[in-house]
């Protein structure tokens, strides 16, 4: 560097000390990180959905500026020693990297009028009143005049004093800037005093895994606070870090009583200047990372009028323009609204060069390639694994199978695929599998090992098995809690609750608990070894039966609740409830007329209105006119889903099954016979108004088409409720049927088996052909 050049950084910036330069080799820097899934979601900042946002999470405690510019290139972001990446296609409110290409910064006339501001304030007497011979500062239309600006600011000194200033200086706790952070966060996020601390503001804003590494700027790679002062008076700072090719800016916080200054846009024009001035000696750092863009969260869209600027695609990892990006965001909110689609239209989420590429789009066609800069195999094979190093207490070892666990390789393979392969290899994963707290929970059921499990398809892609539960049944069991490492856990107490919930997809904020049971396990204490606590809740009524539909679930679930201080650890735990029903005593069949004035008469019958999961629906169609010329009939169950209340109310609709019942044309007087066995179908009882939020219902379908492809169709509803399945002995053959029996029968003689047969006609209104069957093959096979 020139003695010019010396002379310019000193006067271009204010240190308050000598920053800490360490290694000169960056491959011999450090990175150790815990790996911390967060596999069951947290709650959403920006929607406020509960379980809706799903990150990848580690928590660093060395980590190289190389390796973190790597990694805020594939989406992450850290707070505190805290690193996370926002899984997209899962979240509700999706979170894509932004950064704005400095050296072509725009400013724009909001930005203007905020520097006006500035002056405006720098220009005044110290009684308020307005300087007689004001000082021309340099417009600002470019990014070398916004350098200007700053410097002019800097150096103006109306008075023989310096009226604003900014400094930079290692991110350390000082407690002026704590009393910002305090004083935002109370009048700004509205947090209690009583629930700020400088434990809390140390851990979010001065801990940072970075180490500090030597470059050709005074300035080393590493984290800083940048501090605002207006005459000798703190009033603003920000946290920012310096990397090989951008300033990432990490958090800003103000003196409320320099609101109208409009501090924010001020500081984000700043770091802009210093990422400008930078590039003078570290011509790789072009860039200022503003963080998130949240499409979704109108609140968070302004950080697209910092231009030019683009974001990260999730797939590929190369940087698409905003404007582009935002036409596609507004396509899909569009094309969702018109024609909704319930596995993806609560999430925003877009692939850019994807969808791109499908729309043949000029941007795509004026690339000359686009490839992954990053190397992230397709498949992630064990051979892949074989670099990786693992901290286990103060030994380093070498990956080798031998040493972990199916579920503990697939951990790896995820490391690799969020992190890179090259990437992979220069982070020793400490504890890897302590996952980032201090202890794990572990709930199991009583008898678990002996109750029926159900398949539940929680997702579009994703199946569970869970425990069966009824209605009127204790649930019981344990919670294990297993400490990591031998490290004790303090908490301020552990308690266990069960919730009967119903939740909306399209509105994960309003949610309705219709039963709440809560148990103390431990009041406020520590534990120093792993431990067992049995809990119970007693005859619990379970008013409804699990549902998990289109736009709406209900579902019961455990949950454990480790308080502290800092955060609380939680582990939930989701059971299936049945319910069963009294068949009910009148059914009456189901008889109606549709027709088309001469054209087309039909008389269709049903035998009942009410079937229970096991039925057969018999009927019969009769033709007493045909002037049509019919092509085929069918058949179809339709389940109707209606959400919420006018005028919020979704109706969602699908088919469960069809069939044909006809094919060719019918002749007038012809009878069509109708038989369909509802047990292979994926239904549910019908369910009506369920703690006034929502309806699930049935209806039979019958289409006609005819030769011009026109179709006739005519609707009926049924009632689906759920009847007891049980096992009736027939001497040593075994006879399912349904029946609301809660034991298994054992009958002993064929007048039983035929008593049972017309108490069951008559109960059920069905004769009973399995019983019936029974009663042969018992007549049969005795001696």
């Amino acid at each position: 560097m020139s003695n010019s050049d010396s002379e310019s950084a000193n006067s271009e910036f204010l240190e308050e000390e000598e920053i800490e330069e360490l290694e000169e080799d960056e491959s011999n820097n450090l990175n150790i990180m815990y790996y911390c899934p967060n596999d069951e979601g947290s709650s959403c900042g920006y929607c406020k959905g509960e379980k809706s946002s799903f990150t990848y999470g580690a928590f660093a405690i060395y980590l190289s500026c190389h390796i973190y510019q790597d990694m805020i290139d594939m989406g992450w972001r850290r707070s505190g020693k805290y690193c996370y990446k926002p899984i997209l296609d899962k979240s509700c409110c999706p979170q894509n990297t932004i950064r704005l290409r400095s050296l072509e910064f725009k400013v724009s006339k909001s930005h203007k009028k905020v520097l006006k501001r500035m002056e405006k304030y720098l220009t005044k007497n110290p009684d308020g009143s307005e300087l007689v011979n004001k000082p021309e500062f340099p417009t600002v239309n470019s990014p070398e005049t916004l350098v200007k600006w700053f410097e002019y600011a800097e150096n103006y000194k109306p008075f023989g004093k310096q009226r604003l200033k900014i400094t930079i200086s290692k991110s350390h706790l000082e407690k002026p800037t704590f009393e910002i952070y305090k004083k935002y966060q109370i009048n700004i996020h509205h947090d209690k005093p009583e629930e700020i601390n400088e434990k809390g503001f140390k851990r979010f804003l001065v801990d940072s895994p970075l180490t500090y590494t030597k470059n050709p700027c005074r300035y080393a790679y590493g984290s800083y606070h940048q501090k605002y002062y207006l005459d000798g008076k703190l009033i603003a700072v920000g946290v920012i870090d310096i990397l090989p090719k951008c300033i990432s800016s990490v958090y800003f916080m103000y003196d409320t009583d320099y609101s109208s200054l409009s501090l924010g846009v001020f500081s984000a024009l700043q770091e802009i200047n210093f990422s400008i001035r930078l590039n003078k000696y570290l011509k790789d750092l072009k860039y200022y990372y503003l963080g998130f863009y949240i499409h979704s969260c109108p609140k968070m869209r302004y950080k697209a009028q910092y231009s030019p600027s683009d974001l990260l695609d999730p797939e590929y990892y190369c940087w698409v323009p905003i404007e582009h990006c935002i036409k596609l965001f507004e396509e899909k909110k569009f094309k969702d609204a018109e024609n909704p689609d319930s596995s993806i239209k609560h999430t925003c989420y877009v692939p850019f060069i994807k969808k791109m590429k499908e729309q043949n789009h000029e941007w795509i066609k004026n690339q000359k390639s686009i490839i992954c800069p990053f190397d992230i195999p397709e498949t992630i094979e064990d051979k892949d694994l074989l670099p990786m190093l693992l901290v286990r207490g103060q030994n380093l070892i070498r990956y080798h199978p031998s040493i972990v666990t199916k579920e503990e390789k697939e951990y790896l393979k995820t490391i690799i695929k969020i992190f890179g392969r090259e990437n992979a290899k220069k982070i020793f994963f400490d504890t890897l599998f302590g996952l980032g707290s201090t202890a794990q929970i572990n709930i199991s059921f009583d008898d678990e090992d002996n109750k029926k499990l159900v398949e539940v398809k929680t997702t579009k892609d994703h199946k569970e098995n869970l425990p069966l539960f009824f209605d009127g049944e204790s649930v019981s069991g344990n919670v294990e809690i297993k400490l990591n490492n031998g490290k004790k856990l303090e908490h301020q107490g552990i308690k266990v609750e069960l919730f009967g919930d119903i939740e909306f997809f399209y509105n994960r904020t309003n949610h309705s608990q219709f039963l709440y049971l809560s148990v103390e396990l431990a009041e406020a204490g520590e534990l120093r070894q792993n431990t067992v606590f049995p809990f119970e809740f007693k005859n619990v009524e379970k008013q409804y039966e699990s549902y998990y539909g289109i736009n709406v679930k209900l579902r019961y679930f455990v949950r454990v609740t480790i308080s502290r201080r800092i955060s609380d650890i939680v582990k939930e735990r989701d059971l299936w409830v049945y319910s069963y029903k009294i068949p009910p005593e009148t059914d009456a069949s189901i008889k109606m007329e549709v027709g088309i004035e001469d054209c087309l008469h039909i008389d269709f019958e049903y035998n009942k209105s009410k079937y229970h999961l096991k039925d057969v629906i018999v009927g019969k169609i009769f033709f007493s006119l045909v002037r049509i010329k019919i092509k085929h009939m069918e058949l179809s169950i339709i389940r109707r889903e209606t959400t919420g209340a006018p005028p919020n109310q979704y109706n969602e609709s699908e088919v469960i099954t069809k069939f044909e019942i006809m094919d060719g044309a019918p002749v007038k007087g012809e009878t069509i016979p109708i038989r369909l066995f509802l047990s292979g179908f994926d239904l549910t009882p019908t369910y009506r108004d369920i703690n006034k939020k929502f309806s699930t219902r049935y209806y039979l379908n019958l289409i006609l088409i005819d030769e011009e492809n026109r179709r006739y169709f005519k609707q009926q509803e049924i009632t689906i409720y759920r009847l007891k399945v049980c096992t009736i002995l027939c001497g040593n053959i075994e006879v399912v049927t349904t029946l609301p029996y809660r034991q298994k029968c054992q009958l002993d003689n064929l007048t039983e088996y035929l008593a049972l047969a017309l108490w069951h006609t008559y109960y059920c209104r069905v004769f009973s052909s399995t019983l019936i069957l029974g009663m042969l093959l018992q007549f049969l096979t005795s001696p």
